[in-house]
């Protein structure tokens, strides 16, 4: 738009021309309401004669340039950006033109090669990064050819040492080319460290026992020490197609059925990624030889927990399965000989106690047998001698018939502890088919001897109870009654017998002075007559059992548990006295074998 402004005064015009044109850009941008950037430009200059004074008249033109400062700063604003993204991107980037005399490096390419680009321009920057010539040619070629491939080239640094860097070249424009740069230092060192760490894995699972190896996700075998190669009798080729899984030759289920390579566990862990402990294969080697082998499977997963392969660790146990098969195998015969021989110690058991039983009848009887010696011989001759020296008394005088009636005297009493002695020795003298009456005979006996007092309770049907057993049972009653009158020091005691079922049982208690019967025979001890021994061996020998309660000063309790009729083995052969000892003799060899 043009403005016209009439001056008397030229200077004066100019003043009053800016004063004026600043408040019309006040008026513009208040009326538009927008920030307008307007600029003042002079376009032309007019004298006009419009009255006599000679006033002059101005024409200036506004001109609006806010587009085109709005469009200036956005593109400011972008290449700022742009130049800090690449000087804060951690990539180098370097730009050259087609002679390779030109460079511009961002910080990042600043910072690992030490040259700033104002340094790189003010130098023969390719001679000193690349001092080598025929090295330095081949990175110029690499520069101009402008591939899209990346290719390690060594750049030496201002300070003098070489760094590794992965360039690649890409054409900006026909006049720029630029370089995108990768600082391999740390790759570097973390790959050598990384192949230190797998040499010093390899050493140490080539040492190991256990044979190891590694498959990928397909089955190919990546890895195996030489305990492995070892088992399988072979070193097949890592990577082989053909030896999926496993290197073995062939494969066999514990049963011995054939097992392809697909299906053995390492296949099975790849496929479902689950984890295998102590399983028995077996293998076959390429010479033949079959091996029972122990496996424990793990799978292999990346860093995103895909699976990406499994590792196996197995060893070699077939020693041991034959050391295991052949100790069950002696087990076995150990147990079938240890049965052999407790059937046969349990044979020789019942037949001791068969000869026990025999023994004690065969005592019995001889019991038996002296009392009738003792009864119709013995007694007999005493009674004799009494009747003729009574004659003789009759033909005597004086002092010699006092020495008659001593000797009558002595007589009569021999004569008495004869008979005294053939009822104790010869039970059958009190023996009545009534069980409980000839019990309270030997009671009575028993308190008119000994001056005992006895409370005796008896409860049991007599006929129910078969002859060896009354004779026992009596034996018993009276060898404890014995006992207690001699040894317990006792004046009372109490006698139970009851019949419970097929049991007959039998409570002797006193209130003596007692014992310690673990110093008893029948505990083990050295210590007791064969009395309570004889009664329970007895007792074992016809089925039943003896139990002896005592303590000292706190009396004595004695429980005889035995059946109505003996149980003797049924295949119990009858024992003579000349296999007596020898079975002895095998009872000992026995028990020193087993």
């Amino acid at each position: 738009m043009d403005i016209s402004i009439d001056a008397i005064d030229l200077k004066k015009s100019r003043e009053q021309l800016i004063l004026e044109l600043a408040e019309l850009r006040t008026k513009l941008a208040t009326k538009e309401k927008s920030c307008h950037e307007l600029s003042l430009e002079l376009t032309r200059l007019k004298f006009t004669d419009l009255r006599e004074n000679k006033s002059f008249q101005f024409k200036y033109g506004i001109t609006d340039n806010t587009g085109r400062e709005r469009i200036d700063r956005a593109t400011s604003h972008q290449l700022d950006l742009i130049e800090s993204i690449l000087n804060n991107i951690p990539i180098l980037l370097v730009m050259w033109d087609p002679r390779l005399r030109r460079f511009i490096l961002n910080r990042c390419a600043e910072n690992v090669i030490g040259w700033t680009t104002e340094e790189a321009n003010e130098t023969d920057f390719m001679r000193e990064i690349y001092p080598d010539a025929a090295y330095r040619a081949e990175v110029e070629a690499f520069m101009r050819a402008v591939e899209p491939e990346w290719h390690e080239w060594n750049v030496k640094s201002k300070d003098g040492k070489y760094v590794p860097i992965d360039w690649a070249n890409i054409r900006f424009t026909d006049e720029t080319m630029i370089g995108i740069g990768v600082d391999l230092r740390e790759r570097k060192k973390a790959e050598q460290i990384l192949r230190r760490s797998e040499k010093r894995y390899r050493q140490l699972l080539s040492v190991l026992p256990a044979a190891i190896y590694t498959c990928d996700e397909n089955g190919l075998i990546t890895y195996y020490n030489e305990q492995a190669g070892k088992l399988w009798g072979r070193l097949p080729r890592v990577g082989d197609p053909d030896g999926l899984f496993c290197g073995s030759y062939r494969f066999y289920c514990p049963d011995g059925s054939p097992l392809v390579h697909n299906q053995t566990p390492i296949a099975a862990v790849l496929e479902g990624g689950k984890i295998v402990r102590n399983q028995e294969v077996h293998i076959e080697r390429p010479d033949g030889l079959r091996l029972c082998l122990l496996v424990n499977i793990d799978p292999l997963r990346d860093e995103n927990g895909r699976l990406c392969g499994a590792i196996n660790v197995f060893s070699d146990i077939t020693a041991h399965k034959r050391t295991e098969a052949a100790l069950q195998r002696l087990n076995e015969t150990l147990e079938q000989q240890i049965a052999e021989r407790t059937e046969i110690a349990e044979f020789r058991a019942k037949q001791l106690q068969v000869l026990t039983s025999e023994l004690i009848e065969a005592e019995e009887k001889e019991r038996q047998r002296i009392a009738m010696l003792l009864h119709d011989d013995l007694q007999q001759i005493l009674v004799s001698a009494k009747f003729q020296t009574e004659m003789l008394k009759a033909s005597l005088e004086g002092e010699t018939i006092k020495i008659a009636e001593t000797l009558l005297d002595t007589l009569s009493k021999a004569t008495e502890s004869c008979r005294n002695l053939s009822h104790k020795l010869n039970l059958s003298s009190m023996y009545c088919p009534d069980l409980g009456v000839t019990l309270k005979k030997i009671v009575d006996q028993m308190e008119k001897n000994h001056g005992l007092r006895i409370e005796s309770t008896i409860e049991f049907n007599s006929d129910q109870v078969s002859a060896d057993i009354k004779f026992f049972i009596g034996r018993t009653v009276q060898e404890l009654l014995v006992n207690c009158a001699k040894h317990a020091s006792s004046d009372r005691a109490s006698l139970e017998i009851y019949g419970r079922g097929n049991l007959l049982t039998i409570t002797f208690e006193d209130n003596g002075v007692g014992f310690d019967p673990c110093r008893l025979k029948i505990r083990g001890g050295n210590e007791g007559g064969i009395g309570l021994f004889g009664i329970q061996e007895r007792a074992e020998a016809l089925g039943g059992s003896f139990k002896v309660e005592s303590s000292p000063n706190k009396g004595s309790r004695f429980v005889l548990n035995v059946p109505f009729k003996k149980k003797y083995m049924e295949d119990a052969d009858k024992i003579t006295t000349s296999d007596m000892f020898k079975m002895l003799l095998d009872a000992y060899d026995l028990t020193k074998e087993v």
